[in-house]
Order: structure tokens, then sequence, then C-alpha cells
């Protein structure tokens, strides 16, 4: 049930700007959304593949390359969050 309705729940509070900063994590703690990063995308969007299962890896990998080209623009290539995503990205081009 929770499931379900997270990411209406979660796109209501982006609409709404609840927050400052919504960010959405995975059980291993990969960050998967940042508001701050990508402050025009809506989390639903993020979500929503990745809770109904039709999330592909292809799809994955190249929002992680958008992602990492955000974060290079905006200079946060020294950041840890930045050398983390990284090394998940080489980890999963070696896999696939």
């Amino acid at each position: 049930m929770v499931v379900q309705n997270l990411s209406e729940n979660v796109s209501t509070l982006y609409k709404e700007n609840v927050f400052k900063t919504i960010k959405v994590f995975d059980r291993e703690m990969n960050l998967l959304y940042d508001s701050g990063q990508t402050p025009l995308k809506n989390p639903k969007n993020v979500l929503e593949p990745i809770l109904s299962g039709e999330a592909e890896t292809d799809g994955l990998i190249v929002q992680i390359e958008k992602t990492m080209q955000l974060m290079e623009i905006n200079g946060h290539q020294k950041s840890k969050s930045y050398k983390d995503l990284v090394i998940k990205y080489k980890s999963l081009k070696e896999i696939f």
C-alpha cells in the first residue's frame, strides 16, 4: 500500500514545495534523485519505473550519465557523491 502511493505522494510534496530539497535513496543508500541537482525534474518520473519494476538497466545507465554530466557542469567532481557515482557507473558498465 505505501509503495503504491509513494511516487504520487513524493510528487505532491515536490509540486507544493513542501521541502527545500527532496532526495530519494535505494536500500543500499544509492542516491536516485536529488531535487538540488535536477530541480526541474519531478521525482515521480524517477520512482515510478523503479517501483513498478519497469526500469531497464540501459535507462538507468543513461540517467547516471546525465546526472554525472550535470554534476560536472556544476563543478561537483570533487564531491563524495560524484566520486561514488563514477565508481558505481563503471561497475555497471563492466557488468552490462
